[in-house]
């Protein structure tokens, strides 16, 4: 039921409204201009309903339309290469931008293996001097990985426990929560093992890292400049055993000068 004004407030109220144009409905309320509709399937909402029968198991439930395969496609890679923090430069380090010749097969070979649904070998370790490929080879993997649309995590050793120290005073993200990320990822590739210092803590961390990746069969990528001896001996015995993991030695000439 409406208001009754009355006749002469009614009268009044008109007649303010006619000396006011600008209130009135028409020109208060905007209409909303329509968006062409670009997909006739979903009605541009990026979900579809299928009449299926009954017995169905997608009966009744919302399938993403065609017309946003490719927007989440692409970006699930970005989010997957956000999280997996490539260095610069890092972007065409794929298995096939790298030049296989001599030695370096083995260790390309190995890195190309270490796929999810192979669940043994899951552990690689890359020995080489300096230049040799080891890093391109753990970032090709780590690419492979993303583009089966799975968790990939590449780290600079020295960055990782940086990382971590930093956690103890972090409220938001502390140590706990950095840990996990390092323990649990699908997919980690530890750079550059040996350039950290040697510290008790240091030692603490990748020892309890690589135990519990080892233990619960998680694949896991290292390099080093060093030589098997030069590991600490519990990470070489996970790292070295034969019946869940490769350790390839690459001898060769700098793969930045043979492949430049």
């Amino acid at each position: 039921m409406g208001i009754n004004f009355g006749p002469e407030l009614s009268e009044k109220l008109r007649q303010w409204i006619e000396e006011h144009p600008e209130w009135k409905r028409d020109s208060v309320i905007e209409k909303p201009s329509r968006t062409p509709i670009t997909c006739d399937l979903c009605q541009d909402t990026g979900w579809v309903r299928y009449d299926l029968p009954i017995i169905d198991p997608g009966f009744g439930q919302a399938h993403r339309c065609i017309c946003r395969v490719e927007d989440d496609r692409r970006q699930s890679q970005e989010a997957l290469l956000r999280y997996c923090q490539l260095p610069q430069g890092a972007i065409d380090m794929t298995f096939a931008a790298f030049e296989v010749s001599g030695q370096l097969k083995e260790a390309y070979m190995a890195a190309r293996e270490l796929r999810i649904e192979r669940k043994v070998p899951f552990l690689l370790t890359l020995f080489g001097p300096r230049g040799c490929g080891k890093t391109h080879l753990g970032i090709a993997a780590c690419h492979a990985w993303m583009g089966q649309g799975l968790p990939a995590k590449y780290i600079h050793v020295v960055d990782m426990l940086s990382d971590l120290r930093a956690g103890y005073a972090d409220k938001r993200r502390g140590y706990d929560d950095r840990l996990a990320l390092y323990r649990n990822v699908p997919l980690l590739v530890m750079d550059d093992f040996g350039t950290q210092q040697g510290t008790d803590w240091a030692l603490e961390q990748l020892d309890t890292l690589i135990d519990h990746r080892y233990i619960e069969r998680l694949h896991t990528v290292v390099t080093t400049n060093g030589v098997p001896d030069d590991l600490p001996e519990r990470i070489a015995d996970r790292l070295m055993d034969r019946r869940f993991g490769v350790c390839v030695g690459i001898d060769a000439d700098s793969y930045r000068r043979t492949s430049g």
